[in-house]
C-alpha cells in the first residue's frame, strides 16, 4: 500500500461524502500520543466522524445522532489490498444508508 491507509479510505469516504454535499472538516493527528487520526465532515443535517486507529491498525466511522457520537459495525483492517477495497467498499454502503 503506497499511500498511507487512512488517506485510503479518507478518500473513498470524501468521494461519497461530497456527493450528499457534507464537506471536510478538521483533521486531528494525535498519532503521537494516542495512534488516532480524525476527520470530521458534516453538512447542515449531518455529522461523520472518520478515524484510524494506528496503534490497532483499524479504520471506523461514527454519526452523529441523539447528540452523541454512534459507532458503524463495519471496520476497515489494515490486510491485503483486495480485502482492504472491499472492507472500504462495505464502511461506504454503511455510512450512505444513514444519509
Amino acid at each position: 500500500m503506497t499511500m498511507h491507509v487512512y488517506y485510503q479510505i479518507r478518500e473513498a469516504v470524501y468521494f461519497l461524502l461530497d456527493s450528499y454535499g457534507l464537506v471536510e472538516g478538521t483533521t486531528e493527528s494525535n498519532a503521537n500520543k494516542n495512534g488516532l487520526i480524525s476527520t470530521l465532515f458534516e453538512s447542515a443535517d449531518n455529522r461523520i466522524m472518520l478515524t484510524w486507529d494506528e496503534r490497532n491498525e483499524f479504520g471506523y466511522a461514527e454519526i452523529w445522532e441523539n447528540n452523541s457520537w454512534s459507532k458503524l459495525s463495519n471496520k476497515v483492517m489494515k490486510s491485503s489490498d483486495i480485502v482492504f477495497k472491499e472492507s472500504i467498499d462495505k464502511l461506504c454502503r454503511e455510512i450512505k444508508s444513514y444519509l
